[in-house]
């Protein structure tokens, strides 16, 4: 069982009728963000607490995604927890300055491919070091331009946000694979189609209170004390072992990136199981805790590595075009490839395929200069048509 985490699940799910795994990893945020960091599970590695970065991936409308964070959210401000509800999106010195004084929070945002470009963002573009900091829940520091260095003491973030399959890989771009980033996010996708004739719910005078009284449950967990949590030994030897056997598969297949997975869900488990812990079995992490969490873990780990499958799929989007071809045309004629990357503002594993979806499509020609000194491409139109290829 699930415990609380099921019973939200269960709530969200009738509220919106949304696929099942939005409904669990929405109820396994707000559950950890509700601990407000007083649940610590303490490994000779080091301290692990239940923060989330978790994302809801899906065709706009049809699933109902930001419907299914708003019934998270709403649970929040039902128990009177809206003290832990980061504005959404702040820029970096905004985020600091607000941890700074409240240092556990979370984020709810509609559209969190702004955070996963926001890289490509003049003001934004330290962003992404300091969520990757803050996701260790250590003291982190930055030097502000008018205050000097500000530092978050007892950092303790989540973030759940929403967005579509060709706007997650028209944001992110492979240093986010390789570099740790998208290692610390739950990302959830449908589990069946939508179904486009279901008929919406009203708010009954008995939804209306298992809704309250989950939330002052989760209100509840905020209360406790702070707790080192301690961890069965069944618990613990079945995650070691199933972390090792997914480490070593990993290595021996010389696969980088599923190595990286491997290792950051391997701690993902941990923290989903002080979670269902949390809401169970206060302060003791159970082998029932651990089973469940790996489940879940596992499940939300097929997500992430579908869409890494599927990056080439989706790689050259109409947007990606549409940038590349723009760069080529007012830079050109006869721009080299190396340029077009710079503008572009992207590497060249990424824009290659882009580049040879232009050449097919007649969009520009490419020149080959000789005794190797590289390639030239010029654009054959002034405008690209608007299209999602």
């Amino acid at each position: 069982g699930l415990g609380l985490v099921g019973e939200i699940a269960d709530l969200i799910h009738e509220q919106t009728d949304s696929a099942r795994s939005y409904c669990l990893l929405t109820a396994l945020t707000v559950t950890a963000t509700a601990t407000r960091r007083k649940a610590r599970l303490r490994l000779a590695f080091g301290d692990v607490w239940p923060n989330i970065y978790a994302a809801l991936l899906g065709s706009s409308s049809v699933f109902h995604k930001s419907t299914v964070m708003s019934a998270g959210r709403e649970l929040l401000f039902r128990g009177q927890m809206s003290d832990l509800i980061v504005p959404s999106l702040p820029t970096s010195e905004g985020l600091i300055n607000r941890l700074e004084n409240k240092p556990a929070g979370v984020i709810f945002r509609d559209e969190i491919g702004t955070l996963f470009g926001s890289h490509q963002v003049k003001y934004l573009a330290l962003l992404k070091q300091d969520l990757m900091a803050l996701y260790e829940n250590k003291p982190y520091g930055r030097e502000m331009a008018q205050r000097g260095e500000v530092t978050v003491n007892e950092p303790f973030l989540s973030i759940l946000g929403t967005t579509t399959p060709t706007k997650f890989f028209e944001t992110v771009d492979h240093r986010d694979w390789h570099d740790g980033f998208l290692v610390r996010w739950l990302i959830a996708l449908p589990d069946a189609p939508p179904d486009l004739d279901a008929v919406p719910g009203i708010m009954t005078e008995d939804l209306d209170k298992r809704v309250y009284r989950l939330s002052m449950a989760l209100a509840e967990l905020g209360r406790k004390p702070a707790t080192d949590f301690a961890i069965d030994k069944p618990a613990f030897d079945r995650w070691y072992s199933w972390r090792q056997t997914r480490m070593r598969s990993a290595y021996q297949a010389g696969d980088d990136v599923g190595l990286s997975f491997a290792e950051r869900y391997a701690a993902y488990a941990l923290k989903v199981g002080i979670v269902l812990a949390a809401s169970s079995s206060w302060g003791r992490v159970t082998i029932a805790n651990l089973e469940s969490a790996i489940g879940l873990v596992e499940h939300f780990e097929t997500c992430i590595l579908t869409l890494r499958d599927a990056r080439q799929d989706y790689g050259v989007s109409g947007g990606k075009l549409q940038r590349l071809f723009a760069v080529i045309r007012d830079q050109g004629p006869n721009v080299t490839a190396a340029k077009v990357y710079q503008y572009a503002h992207m590497p060249k594993s990424e824009a290659e395929p882009v580049l040879d979806k232009l050449l097919e499509i007649g969009a520009v020609v490419e020149i080959r200069k000789d005794k190797g000194k590289g390639r030239t491409y010029t654009a054959t139109t002034d405008r690209l048509p608007v299209r999602v290829w």
